[in-house]
């Protein structure tokens, strides 16, 4: 991407197959295959799906506008089981949208656990796992929407949790 202009090359060729506008100032991910794209400029998120066997600019699929919110992470759980779930964190709150940004619900996870950092996935998405900047770790039930017990402490003096893999 070079000044919101996302470019789609043919790597043998090196011949320009499309290109087409897209703010990405915060985040860019492709998932799905690479079949969809997910970009998050301050504001706005939008999902973008590409077109089967086409070599033309993606249609825009959805998107979801934030009111008085700067969308500081975007996080999805690729390659999990089940629909497609994205964490998006704003300097106020932290959201989880489902497939075409379906809101599903808020998550507060307390000040004086700082502000969501990171976040994974189990296996089948019935479990979201957040790290925060004062070096929590929090387990949300995706089912009851919820979190399992308290946020526990795992770094010594309150350093970022950065990081969360799944084996």
């Amino acid at each position: 991407m070079i000044n919101s202009v996302i470019y789609k090359y043919d790597l043998v060729s090196k011949e320009l197959l499309f290109s087409f506008r897209a703010k990405a100032s915060r985040e860019m991910i492709l998932y799905d295959g690479d079949d969809k794209l997910c970009v998050a400029s301050d504001d706005v998120i939008r999902l973008w799906d590409f077109y089967d066997k086409k070599e033309q600019p993606p249609e825009m699929w959805s998107s979801h506008e934030f009111q008085n919110e700067t969308i500081q992470r975007v996080f999805l759980n690729e390659g999990s089981k089940g629909t497609f779930v994205f964490v998006v964190v704003t300097d106020c709150k932290c959201y989880i949208f489902e497939e075409r940004l379906e809101v599903r619900c808020e998550v507060n996870i307390g000040a004086q656990y700082g502000t969501i950092t990171v976040a994974a996935f189990n296996a089948d998405s019935t479990q979201a796992y957040f790290g925060t900047s004062n070096g929590f770790i929090a387990c949300w039930d995706m089912k009851d929407n919820e979190f399992y017990g308290t946020p526990f402490q795992i770094t010594k003096d309150s350093l970022p949790i950065t990081a969360i893999s799944r084996f």
